[in-house]
């Protein structure tokens, strides 16, 4: 043999090879393939957040903004200018009407429908028009409530978890 083949034979096999560098190799590959892995997870999850923060949750305050605003414009318009706020009033005052019709027809010997043809229609709501008065206006709390409210449960829940 040669020196120069006596020298490389001797550096190849005098030594063990080294399984530390093999090792490295394979834990550095091990990690990008994990990251190639989830990769599409972490796009996917990062272009929706960003999206809706950048854009659509905007874009969704405005609609609800806009919606709240109709509705309010419809609650109001029916407190304020509406006549089913006076139904309580309206009601007693009918049901008094009512009892002198009653009576007047009782002492003409007549019944009171052949005086007013929408008298049973009118008995009937003037008998149940505080009821549903009352009905109105808790509905209309709860509206008011629930308009106050928003949509707080997604971070509700974020604000436990810290």
């Amino acid at each position: 043999m040669t020196n120069t083949k006596k020298v490389v034979f001797a550096k190849l096999f005098s030594k063990p090879a080294n399984t530390n560098l093999s090792k490295t190799r394979k834990l550095k590959l091990s990690v990008v393939d994990e990251i190639e892995s989830n990769f599409d997870w972490l796009e996917q999850a990062y272009s929706e957040a960003s999206y809706y923060a950048n854009d659509r949750f905007d874009e969704i305050l405005d609609e609800i903004s806009e919606f709240q605003s109709n509705l309010s414009f419809e609650v109001d318009n029916v407190v304020v200018n509406g006549s089913a706020r006076s139904l309580d009033e309206a009601g007693s005052t009918m049901l008094e009407l009512i009892e002198k019709l009653e009576t007047a027809a009782e002492e003409l010997g007549v019944d009171p429908s052949e005086l007013l043809n929408t008298y049973e229609d009118a008995k009937r709501m003037a008998e149940v028009a505080q009821e549903t008065y009352d009905d109105f206006v808790e509905k209309y709390k709860e509206v008011v409530k629930e308009s106050s409210n928003g949509l707080a449960t997604f971070l509700s829940k974020q604000n436990k978890k810290k």
